[in-house]
């Protein structure tokens, strides 16, 4: 394996004079390629080297600085329009990205330069180097490093080192071949890794890297970066980059530690290391504003890049195994509940009771799962890898005819990639599907979702009805066969009328308002805010009629009478609708209008023996005169009026006398009031139909005027 050793120069100021000078010549070279291939459009080594390798010879360099430079320049546009590949760079169309792709890429006057042994040679055991300049060849430049580095360079050098001039500082960074030891291809056991912000790293042993010291240095570097941000001038800006780099390196040195202990550990007791894999973790969650500076600082993949090169040194294997739920999940009874874990650090199973540090029970969980995928891995006749079955079942049926005697056309479980790649949908979406119940899952030893054959219908059902907008509840019970598809359409058209419904009043409203006077808007609008909704409307006017009727009225017959007095909101009313509703509800609300008819009501009620009877025949009696009410003609005596005034001797337990009817007029009359003559104008209005009952009962109430004349003196 390659490691890079990184010792520091310590020239003498000439011989940093012409380091520096051989840089900045190196990449006033290296601008100049740039720009040649990107205005020929030419990138590769080759095609660079045919076409300006003369020139930049020219430029002073030699034939190996000239080569190095042209390779260097061919490398940084490869790794451009890889970037520009897979999208780091932005989608097309995005600013950065057309920024990348519309100028060629530029070098600092002392960024890096490679040297291969044509250029450079190293004497190890004098800590001295021999370097090509611009100058001419540079002897004995003298380097220091850690003894450890230094056997390194003595033992497994090879290929190029790089010259890199930071902070006034001079290092060379050199490229060895480290030999592997062998693999531990039969470990004892596992170790478990949980990676983790608060905890870094947590074991299945139980020992627990912090994050907490890590945490509080970051907390500090970040107010000095603010202080120094605020500052902005140029001295603040470098202080910035050099602050930027030892927080990078304070960080990396804390991974290596925690690194160094866990390999440590493995190779002492003959295990393997096994970790989450968290490939994707950032774009699979959603912060909160102040949690994603840490989660963006969070180094977990250099921990385990860490990890993983450490074990390969000293032969111990390290293994991914999926994530999903190691913390949710029960390593005794295998129970996967959100609610085994009440806090971030805390667990306790529902089911069995186990409890325990979060952490440490998702590390125990990855050990688990670890043992079962290099089981699976190396059963016999194992065709492949576990992680290669994603994409077909021709591996698995080969392991299942391996490892026990069944008939593979039977095998019909399907993990949950398999699911989401035959319907569709995400698998995220799929797994929130199961956490509320609208699909049904296995789980193997490991943790896995498995599905049975009947999965992929029934999710493309889910599918079919959240397109026609029916909510997961409602679908849940179709799914049961709580409701059938036919009422469960039913229902959810309904819910939509009524929805439209309270729209196409909305903008009756806001039309309302608009199209009335500058001075008569502000009025219009506080009216039309207390019947915002026509269904709200409506019940306040129900709740109006019904607080007038004081006796026991058969429920039938008293929906009769709100029908008749309470009109239904149009479907797609008008402006003028709108704001007649707005009034009715308006005259509902008059408490002093509602007193005086309930005032009225009260003493008619003191006479009146049945007044479901009566209701029943004053209406009758309205019904009756509706077409002379229609037609115009003038209140007269006529069988209505023997039908209405019957109706209330009935009531009173009395019989229809000239004497009863000049009561009744008195009694009648002293219940009109121009504000509910008002009302049922607006009657009217709203549903478009001028014969309401209360020009039914005015009418009759005329009529009964011209059958009592008054007393001569």
């Amino acid at each position: 394996m390659k490691l890079v050793v990184r010792v520091k120069l310590l020239p003498t100021p000439e011989q940093a004079a012409a380091l520096a000078e051989t840089l900045h010549a190196c990449n006033s070279a290296a601008g100049f390629v740039s720009r040649a291939a990107f205005e020929r459009k030419v990138f590769s080594r080759a095609g660079l080297q045919k076409l300006v390798y003369g020139e930049v010879k020219a430029r002073g360099l030699s034939a190996q600085p000239a080569l190095h430079v042209i390779r260097k320049v061919a490398d940084a546009y490869t790794v451009l329009h890889a970037q520009i590949a897979v999208g780091l760079l932005g989608k097309p169309g995005s600013r950065r990205r057309a920024r990348a792709e519309g100028r060629p890429v530029r070098f600092r006057p002392d960024a890096a330069q490679p040297f291969d042994d044509r250029c450079l040679s190293w004497r190890v055991d004098a800590r001295t180097v021999s370097i090509w300049t611009v100058r001419g060849r540079m002897k004995d430049v003298a380097f220091t490093g850690e003894p450890s580095q230094l056997k390194m360079l003595a033992e497994h050098r090879r290929g190029e080192s790089d010259l890199v001039h930071r902070d006034g500082r001079w290092f060379l960074a050199a490229t060895c071949e480290v030999p592997e030891a062998p693999l531990n291809a039969d470990p004892a056991d596992w170790i478990g890794v949980d990676r983790g912000v608060v905890n870094l790293a947590t074991t299945s042993d139980g020992d627990n890297h912090q994050g907490r010291g890590l945490d509080r240095y970051r907390r500090r570097m970040a107010r000095v970066r603010a202080e120094l941000q605020a500052r902005g001038t140029k001295s603040a800006k470098r202080k910035l980059k050099r602050r930027a780099r030892r927080e990078a390196r304070h960080a990396a040195h804390v991974n290596h530690t925690i690194a160094k202990t866990v390999v440590a550990d493995a190779q002492r007791t003959g295990r393997g290391i096994a970790l989450e894999d968290l490939r994707g973790i950032r774009d699979r969650v959603r912060l909160r504003r102040h949690q994603r500076a840490t989660h963006s600082s969070w180094p977990f993949h250099q921990l385990g890049e860490f990890i993983a090169y450490k074990a390969r040194r000293v032969g111990v294997p390290v293994l991914e195994v999926d994530a999903a739920y190691t913390s949710q999940r029960c390593p005794r009874c295998g129970h996967v509940s959100r609610t085994n874990r009440p806090s971030r650090d805390a667990f306790c199973c529902v089911v069995c009771g186990l409890a325990g540090p979060a952490d440490h029970i998702a590390a125990v969980n990855v050990r688990a799962r670890a043992r079962t995928a290099w089981a699976f891995v190396n059963t016999p006749d194992a065709a492949v890898s576990p992680s290669y079955r994603r994409g077909s079942h021709e591996p698995q049926t080969r392991l299942l005819e391996g490892v026990v005697d069944v008939d593979v056309t039977q095998v019909t479980a399907l993990g949950i990639g398999e699911l989401a790649r035959l319907t569709g949908v995400p698998v995220r979406t799929i797994r929130f599907y199961c956490d509320e119940g609208i699909l049904e899952a296995g789980r193997t030893y490991g943790g896995h979702r498995r599905f049975g054959p009947d999965a992929v219908e029934r999710l493309r059902t889910v599918r079919r009805l959240r397109a026609l907008g029916l909510g997961l509840p409602e679908i849940g019970r179709v799914l049961a066969g709580e409701r059938s598809l036919a009422e469960a359409v039913a229902a959810e058209r309904a819910a939509l009328d009524a929805e439209l419904a309270d729209l196409a009043w909305r903008r009756a409203s806001l039309r309302a308002v608009e199209e009335a006077d500058p001075a008569e808007r502000a009025r219009r609008l506080d009216l039309l805010a207390a019947a915002e909704r026509g269904a709200a409307a409506r019940d306040a006017l129900v709740a109006f009629w019904r607080g007038l009727v004081v006796a026991q009225v058969p429920p039938g017959l008293m929906e009769a009478f709100l029908h008749g007095t309470v009109p239904d909101p149009p479907p797609d009313p008008t402006p003028a609708q709108v704001v007649a509703y707005a009034e009715m509800v308006a005259l509902a609300a008059d408490r002093s209008l509602a007193r005086t008819l309930r005032a009225g009501v009260r003493r008619a009620a003191a006479e009146i023996a049945d007044e479901g009877a009566l209701m029943l025949g004053a209406h009758e009696a309205s019904a009756m005169v509706r077409p002379a009410v229609a037609a115009g003609r003038p209140p007269a005596p006529g069988p209505a009026l023997d039908l209405f005034v019957e109706a209330h001797a009935t009531a009173r337990d009395t019989r229809d006398t000239p004497g009863f009817r000049r009561r009744l007029l008195r009694t009648v009359s002293a219940g009109q009031d121009e504000r509910m003559d008002r009302y049922w104008r607006l009657h009217g209005e709203v549903t478009g139909d001028p014969v309401t009952l209360g020009a039914a009962q005015s009418w009759l109430v005329a009529a009964l005027a011209t059958t009592c004349p008054p007393p001569s003196e």
